[in-house]
């Protein structure tokens, strides 16, 4: 496999599962993945030109599984191409996705053979979830400068300042008090009244 990177994603898709496909793309891409995948509904020249460039030129397949994919002519030409780059270089990383509740048997032994990203009783994640299950499987990190954890961030350097100015004023409101009282006891002192002295004090 060479210097090929486990970030260098092709995700195979059928068009009925464009959204599905979309937005685990755009999720993958967020946490600095490079994702290639039919958006744009290639026609057949287009896209045999650009498929075998694109899946020689990436280390990971993930292949979206549904009802439409199983019988797209497509994804299996997509899973049919990365078996046999599969088969030469074994490093090579082929990840099923389940989009759609499907029974085990339906897939195709080979596929099935491989670990897919699916819930419990292989029901199917959000494309968001899909995606934080992919990155945890390639041992890649989300980036960490996304606008959510910026935000939080942000949350709490305000809070801390917030705490920090409380205990400023609390303090200088004791240091207030204080130094009423120490002029209050001066002035008994001053006066030889020092009955209440130590009740004052």
């Amino acid at each position: 496999m060479g210097g090929m990177s486990a970030s260098r994603i092709f995700i195979s898709h059928s068009h009925a599962d464009n959204n599905f496909a979309r937005k685990l793309a755009d999720e993958l891409r967020a946490a600095g993945a490079d994702v290639w995948y039919d958006e744009h509904n290639l026609s057949s020249g287009d896209f045999l030109n650009n498929i075998s460039r694109e899946l020689r030129d990436r280390s990971v397949v993930v292949v979206v599984l549904s009802k439409s994919a199983l019988a797209s002519q497509w994804v299996n030409t997509d899973l049919d191409s990365a078996l046999a780059l599969h088969l030469r270089e074994p490093g090579r990383i082929i990840v099923p996705i389940v989009a759609e509740p499907l029974a085990p048997e339906t897939l195709p032994p080979l596929l099935a053979s491989f670990k897919r990203i699916a819930a419990p009783g292989d029901q199917p994640y959000s494309p968001e979830e899909a995606a934080r299950h992919l990155l945890d499987t390639l041992g890649l990190k989300p980036l960490a400068s996304t606008a959510s954890t910026i935000a939080e961030e942000a949350e709490d350097a305000e809070m801390d300042e917030e705490d920090h100015s409380w205990q400023v004023a609390m303090a200088s409101t004791a240091t207030l008090m204080l130094d009423h009282l120490l002029d209050q006891a001066k002035e008994q002192i001053e006066h030889g009244d020092v009955r209440d002295l130590a009740e004052l004090l």
